[in-house]
């Protein structure tokens, strides 16, 4: 999972806002134009911020739109594409990279068989270095 976003400052809001969901939508297009199911992306976040004028306390210099998105990519060897694509594209800032497996539970069962081997291993191991035995039953 690849989480980006798109940050645009202006003097007016509309402006920044529309900056924003231009390039958003720009990132999410070049991340389809990669193979990359509509499905698999989603909006993660929207934030909103104004700064003030530091001579004046009440007048705004500037407001700040960020958009954020989650790109679910399947095909890992797709990965550096897609990052150079949607930096071209727009995107400004890169929150996160997660790798994980859609077979988790088949990996963690295949980790614990190999656990339990190895404890097995490790005990006649022992038992031998000390002069005994392990029992099949206890």
């Amino acid at each position: 999972m690849l989480l980006m976003g798109v940050e645009s400052r202006s003097q007016t809001l509309a402006t920044a806002t529309a900056q924003t969901d231009s390039a958003i939508r720009q990132v999410m297009a070049a991340a389809r134009k990669l193979g990359v199911d509509s499905t698999d992306i989603q909006i993660d976040y929207i934030h909103l911020d104004l700064a003030y004028d530091d001579k004046n306390h009440t007048t705004v210099e500037h407001y700040t739109a960020t958009k954020a998105i989650q790109v679910f990519l399947k095909d890992t060897s797709r990965f550096q594409d897609l990052l150079s694509a949607t930096l071209a594209a727009g995107a400004n800032h890169i929150y996160g990279v997660e790798f994980s497996t859609s077979e988790l539970r088949k990996y963690r069962d295949q980790a614990r068989a190999l656990a339990v081997r190895a404890a097995a291993e490790k005990a006649q191991d022992l038992a031998a270095s000390a002069g005994l035995e392990v029992a099949a039953k206890p």
